[in-house]
């Protein structure tokens, strides 16, 4: 959900509020242990020739299924994906520490629908 707006279909029109931090929250498919996540926004464009070009524009990690991203971060009318990578590795994520790590390791990720601000 980007700004309480279910990304549940391809180049979806999302009317966000620019003006205010983006909320963006999620939930995993899958049972078992994540110690932490990654995500990254992709924005999408087309290139001279036709194809699509993908531009990674901010990634951030942490240990809860919810995120506030910047609203400079988005531009109307311009496409977007997110890409939302679930890791099992460290298992003192939450208290912080990234030093201890666990094996085995195992890592899932998967891609949002695309969307459009506008």
């Amino acid at each position: 959900m980007l700004g309480g707006i279910s990304l549940a279909t391809d180049e979806l029109p999302l009317p966000l509020d620019l003006t205010k931090p983006v909320s963006l929250t999620w939930a995993i498919g899958a049972t078992g242990s994540i110690d932490w996540h990654a995500v990254e926004l992709w924005e999408l464009s087309v290139d001279g020739v036709g194809a699509t070009q993908l531009a990674k524009r901010y990634e951030v990690r942490g240990v809860t299924r919810t995120i506030s991203l910047d609203p400079t971060l988005f531009t109307s009318g311009h496409y977007y994906m997110f890409r939302i990578a679930e890791h099992h590795d460290h298992p003192n994520a939450s208290l912080g520490d990234f030093a201890t790590y666990l094996y085995p390791v195992e890592t899932v990720a998967t891609w949002s629908h695309s969307f459009t601000v506008n």
